[in-house]
């Protein structure tokens, strides 16, 4: 099979009917150059041109494969092109995976800030599970995931069961909390609450695929004050136990950046104090390997901000205000 330099070569010599002048434009020697057409005749099995004649002239089958390699050429440089082009857009593009949450706890205020910092930068968003998550980046379908870690390690022991944390490298970019929220009764107090608990306490809890859920659970089975808590309904989506916590079904542990609106309207009312908070680490997850170059600039400016002293964490995390 011919390549597609000789190919090049063939159409350069077949327009300027001459070795020596062709083997300057393919930068090649007038033997080299003779030698590819050679091969080339032996691969088609016909002579490509007449050198008996004082000008070089095409064969009937030199003309017939003249056309052919001319669209072959082009239909490969313009697919070369195409290409480039993509992979082009690649490095401009970063690719991020997150838990649904994430959605509401994190991207709304973080994104507009990393878009102005990489404004000709393209942003691409999609939400998982979290195994899910780490499953695109493994697979080098994403840049980066953003996850909580709490700090209970409860969410890493899960993930230690699907992937080794070495393969990965990690920053430290925010905080949020998982506060216990209750729809209040008529005097404003909680209907489900866990400060003064009078009995078992109705608990609105997280499905087995959802990471929240890995860290209540730790959370809960850490803590020794808490009184006895009776799972009642529950839901994979932070959104679906906020809609049972202000119908008052029981008290649901909920990130705090998604009913701060809720708690300062009185729709719901934390049911204990900063004691039953859970704390949250906003992580952002990458492989050992080299990335697009916005992406590397992203991870690089990340990297800068959590390593500049002048830079308190507050700086970096969600406003945590103890709203009761």
């Amino acid at each position: 099979m011919t390549d597609f330099r000789t190919l090049k070569d063939f159409i350069v010599l077949a327009r300027v009917r001459s070795f020596s002048q062709a083997s300057i434009h393919c930068n090649v020697t007038t033997s080299g150059l003779s030698r590819r057409i050679t091969a080339l005749e032996e691969w088609l099995g016909a002579s490509l041109f007449d050198r008996a004649r004082h000008q070089l002239e095409l064969t009937d089958a030199g003309a017939e494969f003249h056309v052919a390699a001319v669209e072959i050429v082009e239909l490969l440089e313009k697919t070369r092109n195409s290409v480039i082009r993509t992979q082009e857009k690649f490095r401009r593009q970063i690719s991020i995976v997150a838990p649904h949450i994430m959605s509401r706890a994190f991207f709304p205020a973080w994104l507009p800030r990393a878009s102005k910092q990489l404004e000709a930068t393209r942003f691409s968003i999609d939400f998982a599970n979290l195994p899910e998550c780490f499953k695109h980046l493994t697979n080098r379908s994403v840049d980066f995931v953003i996850a909580f870690e709490d700090n209970h390690n409860g969410i890493n022991e899960h993930l230690n069961k699907i992937f080794s944390p070495g393969e990965l490298e990690c920053l430290k970019i925010g905080r949020e909390w998982l506060v216990p929220v209750s729809a209040p009764n008529l005097l404003g107090e909680p209907l489900n609450s866990i400060g003064s608990p009078r009995g078992e306490i109705s608990y609105l809890h997280y499905r087995q695929d959802c990471s929240l859920g890995w860290a209540l659970e730790k959370f809960l089975k850490v803590n020794p004050s808490l009184p006895a808590l009776r799972k009642i309904h529950d839901s994979s989506l932070a959104d679906g136990l906020r809609s049972m916590a202000i119908a008052g079904l029981g008290v649901a542990w909920l990130p705090l950046e998604i009913v701060r609106n809720d708690l300062e309207r009185k729709d719901l009312v934390r049911a204990g104090n900063t004691e039953f908070d859970i704390a949250l680490e906003i992580n952002i997850y990458r492989r050992k390997e080299k990335l697009g170059a916005n992406a590397e600039i992203l991870w690089d400016n990340l990297s800068s901000m959590t390593n500049d002293s002048r830079l308190t964490v507050a700086s970096l995390d969600t406003s945590y205000t103890s709203l009761s």
